[in-house]
């Protein structure tokens, strides 16, 4: 009886973690070459929640414009509107970190608006994402309740042999 308790209490911790493995948001990077002024370059979407956080930085060889755009999730990216403008910078580089105000699709832009050579500007970019605090402690999270619902157990497992042994 005792082995078939363990395992009971194994697959729940096991359950209650499931939902915390595996939480990852890859970063994305990479050089890109603007060479058609009137294109806007998307180079990467991200879904986000509300309280989630993105890093990004951007070096070019001239003058680009760079925007990170925002649409409902289920809205469709009706091209060539990128959706509404949450960060948009103009010069030869920048960073920062963008916070999720709304969930929905974040979409990051590159523009080449002053080039009329047709010689291409070359970008590099990191965007590199942080989920919420809850996603990024929730495996944390997850095992404390997965400790606690043992202890519990073995602590009611504990009472219920101690009160047949004194009966």
């Amino acid at each position: 009886m005792r082995r078939q308790q363990i395992r009971v209490l194994l697959a729940g911790s096991i359950l209650i973690l499931m939902p915390f493995i595996g939480v990852d948001a890859s970063a994305s990077h990479g050089s890109l070459f603007l060479v058609e002024p009137r294109l806007m370059y998307d180079v990467c979407n991200y879904t986000l929640q509300v309280g989630d956080r993105i890093d990004y930085s951007y070096s070019a060889t001239d003058i680009v414009d760079f925007e990170i755009s925002w649409l409902p999730k289920l809205a469709r990216n009706p091209l060539p509107a990128p959706g509404i403008a949450k960060v948009s910078r103009e010069g030869t580089a920048s960073h920062g970190t963008l916070t999720a105000d709304a969930d929905g699709i974040y979409t990051f832009w590159f523009h080449n608006p002053h080039n009329t050579s047709m010689s291409p500007v070359v970008v590099s970019y990191n965007v590199h994402p942080h989920e919420s605090w809850l996603a990024e402690w929730g495996l944390a999270l997850g095992l404390i309740s997965a400790v606690a619902i043992l202890l519990l157990a073995v602590g009611i497992a504990v009472i219920v042999k101690t009160k047949k042994q004194g009966h």
